[in-house]
């Protein structure tokens, strides 16, 4: 009996280790597809992740494709040698105002002129172009800046503060305090002298993409005429030169007279009055003296 007992005994226990170990391989087995689900929920944020990286340079300008037009400042200078300075001058003038483009500074010296044209600048080549046929070019040089970038900067940053702005006179019109007022007051001021800022930084640099600045140096050709008719003709323009000369002096001598006329006037008339109210008087009574005397 007692030997039953034992065997019954350890028979239950090893039905209970039995069922353990298939409870912990059912448990194992019913918690292991978690591992997967959990790695592929990571995969699954950052494919999400990367589609949002993606979206973002979507949405962001693509300035650097070849459909962008670009933005460019572009200047040039040309240096050319002239028959007549006068007549170049002119029509170069003419020229750029064909274009729709204007002349801003001018410098004369001597033979040598300088202008600086602003033109159009769809119309920049063009217009060198045709300058450059007034005659002999001596130099001629170009640049371009691009600018693009900062455009699209600063039109983005225009955007972003007048959305500051809004913002900021909302608060103030839900202001109910002195204090909130002039907080906000002085805030806004701010902002506004920002997008004021950023307005006028915008209108530069689109003005100076829309008209190109041109630099022209025209210098007059020196001619020297050569004479085959000996010493003679040289005698005679030495003469002619001369007396030129000669007669622009005593031209000149006459303006000079005919601007100081007015002022020898008034000096004579004051001299004629020192003369008879102070002088004259004086000298008769010294010799009334000198009389009186002898």
């Amino acid at each position: 009996m007692t030997r039953n007992r034992l065997l019954a005994v350890l028979l239950l226990a090893a039905v209970g280790v039995a069922g353990c170990t298939a409870s912990d391989s059912s448990g194992s087995a019913a918690y292991a597809p978690s591992a997967p689900t959990q790695a592929e929920d990571s995969r699954s944020d950052g494919g999400s992740g990367a589609g949002a990286d993606e979206e973002a340079k979507a949405e962001a300008p693509q300035i650097d494709q070849p459909g962008v037009e670009r933005k460019l400042i572009r200047t040039a200078s040309v240096s050319v040698t002239v028959p007549v300075l006068s007549d170049a001058v002119a029509r170069a003038r003419q020229l750029v105002a064909g274009v729709g483009g204007y002349t801003g500074d001018q410098e004369h010296s001597g033979n040598h002129a300088t202008m600086t044209l602003h033109v159009p600048s769809d119309h920049l080549d063009r217009v060198v172009t045709q300058v450059s046929e007034l005659g002999t070019v001596t130099r001629s040089a170009q640049t371009a800046t691009d600018v693009t970038e900062q455009l699209v900067d600063v039109e983005s940053r225009i955007e972003t503060q007048r959305a500051s702005v809004d913002r900021v006179r909302a608060l103030l019109a839900k202001a109910t305090t002195i204090d909130d007022i002039v907080r906000i007051e002085s805030e806004l001021t701010q902002r506004e002298a920002d997008l004021e800022s950023l307005l006028k930084r915008r209108e530069t640099l689109s003005g100076q993409v829309a008209v190109s600045t041109l630099t022209l140096s025209l210098r007059e050709s020196s001619t020297t005429t050569v004479h085959d008719d000996g010493d003679e003709e040289g005698i005679g323009e030495a003469f002619r030169d001369g007396w030129t000369a000669f007669t622009d002096v005593i031209a000149a001598i006459g303006r000079g007279l005919a601007r100081s006329l007015p002022f020898l006037v008034v000096i004579a008339a004051v001299l004629a009055g020192v003369w008879v109210r102070w002088v004259r008087p004086r000298r008769r009574r010294g010799t009334v003296a000198a009389d009186a005397a002898e």
